[in-house]
């Protein structure tokens, strides 16, 4: 009676035994994995970035009818104006794949000396020899544009280019004031110069018109915090000015200061106008293009 206890006890530890071996043998399940999360859609971004456009002038001006022909560059303008005033900024709203923004720019340059050549002249009006010029432009310039990002295209976790497609308005507000020094006698009777001590004042009076524009806006992020921008548009089409176009290309980097992102960038900008009104010694406008490096910061809220 007792071998057989013994027997029994000794079969049922050896199962027990056996049960745990295999058991220790499977693998553990798997932990489960968290719940899938869905990415928050992006909220609104307000973005402000004042800016200092370092212009160069090439091309020509009419007032009055007298036509002059400007070649200035920046390091130029600085050298030879009195004084050069400007104010700059750029801000957007964005909103998913929505985006308004607006654009302004002041500015009071002059050239003057061998940079500004009088070209062609009204009938009527006769200058003949030993002309210098000078001209002062006064300009405002402001944008109001909407744009739609179009396609993303997604290269990795920290890369992506998109396209934005675009269309608004561009303003223009411009007043050019012309100065002839006369080194000899000079007809202006037909023209609406003032002649004072051999010198010969016009001024254009405000030419003010509004361009419709539309274009494209390309953004390539290469990490984080360095982004490629190309923008051009183009517009006119003879319900403001003839035509106008405008291209900016630029890079910018981003870092923290006070808890604050500010993306620092640097690039290049040109914009071009063909504008006319009157005719005759009454004829004013300007054909020229505006560029030169572009440099500032961007806030972010």
């Amino acid at each position: 009676m007792q071998g057989r206890s013994l027997a029994v006890l000794t079969l049922a530890c050896t199962a027990a035994l056996a049960d745990t071996t295999f058991a220790a043998d499977l693998e553990a399940p798997p932990p489960l994995a968290p719940p899938a999360t869905v990415a928050p859609e992006p909220g609104w971004q307000f973005r402000f970035a004042p800016y200092a456009w370092l212009t160069s002038l090439d091309g020509s001006s009419t007032v009055h009818g007298i036509k002059t022909n400007v070649d200035i560059s920046f390091i130029d303008l600085v050298q030879k104006s009195d004084t050069i005033a400007a104010l700059m900024g750029y801000a957007e709203v964005r909103h998913d794949r929505w985006s308004v923004f607006g654009d302004i720019n002041w500015s009071r340059l002059t050239a003057s000396g061998g940079k500004v050549k009088q070209r062609t002249l009204p009938v009527g009006v006769d200058l003949t020899r030993g002309i210098q010029a000078n001209l002062t432009f006064t300009m405002f310039i402001g944008e109001a544009a909407l744009g739609y990002e179009v396609i993303r295209w997604p290269w990795s976790a920290t890369s992506a280019t998109s396209l934005d497609v675009l269309g608004g308005l561009r303003y223009w507000n411009l007043s050019a004031d012309l100065r002839l020094d006369l080194a000899v006698a000079a007809n202006l009777a037909a023209s609406n110069f003032t002649v004072l001590g051999g010198r010969a004042f016009g001024r254009s009076g405000t030419l003010d018109w509004t361009d419709p524009i539309v274009g494209f806006r390309i953004r390539h992020s290469l990490t984080p915090d360095d982004d490629l921008q190309l923008r051009a548009d183009l517009g006119g089409f003879g319900v403001g000015s003839k035509f106008t176009w405008q291209a900016f290309g630029g890079y910018s980097h981003r870092f923290m200061w006070a808890s604050q992102p500010i993306d620092a960038f640097v690039g290049y900008r040109a914009l071009y106008v063909d504008y006319s009104q009157g005719s005759g010694v009454t004829r004013s406008g300007m054909n020229m293009v505006i560029h030169g490096p572009v440099i500032g910061a961007v806030f972010e809220f």
